[in-house]
């Protein structure tokens, strides 16, 4: 049976190249929020981010529910930032006896810095269309993020 395997952690923890390594070793597919939002609206979303970042996570909702009803496993690429989304998602698919996988990503600081470096750099070369994190953003979602509890992970990731 299908499972879905899903990724919490902080902004420019590695979840997408951790999701990116998940994906070759089990066959999944990959349902990302950034990956959709910014081929949908590559200059941003504004005042409207998270409206339509919700829009964006009820349509790859349903899109995980038909990927794993065909038998292929997912994995949600979502950040999970928010106990309340944590525990809406987890029910979602408990309602529905869908195997659930959680990992927490959860790097040291310096790690995550450099990781932000390395991004913003491969951004300003033209390399990458994630989303520029400067010092500013860094802090204000780090600021939104609620730390899960041991009870709502599986995995740790350091």
């Amino acid at each position: 049976m299908a499972k879905v395997m899903l990724l919490c952690g902080r902004l420019c923890c590695g979840k997408s190249t951790f999701a990116s390594q998940l994906q070759k070793e089990t066959a999944a597919v990959v349902l990302s929020v950034d990956a959709l939002t910014l081929s949908l609206f590559p200059g941003g979303l504004g005042e409207e981010h998270d409206e339509m970042t919700g829009r964006v996570k009820t349509y790859l909702l349903s899109q995980a529910q038909q990927i794993l009803a065909a038998g292929v496993d997912v994995i949600l690429d979502w950040g999970f930032w928010k106990q309340e989304e944590r525990i809406f998602v987890r029910r979602y698919f408990e309602e529905q006896h869908i195997a659930q996988q959680w990992y927490y990503l959860n790097p040291p600081e310096e790690k995550r810095r450099a990781y932000i470096q390395k991004r913003n750099a491969a951004i300003e070369q033209g390399k990458s269309d994630a989303y520029f994190v400067d010092s500013s953003l860094f802090a204000k979602c780090d600021a939104l993020f609620e730390p899960p509890c041991e009870r709502e992970w599986d995995t740790e990731v350091t």
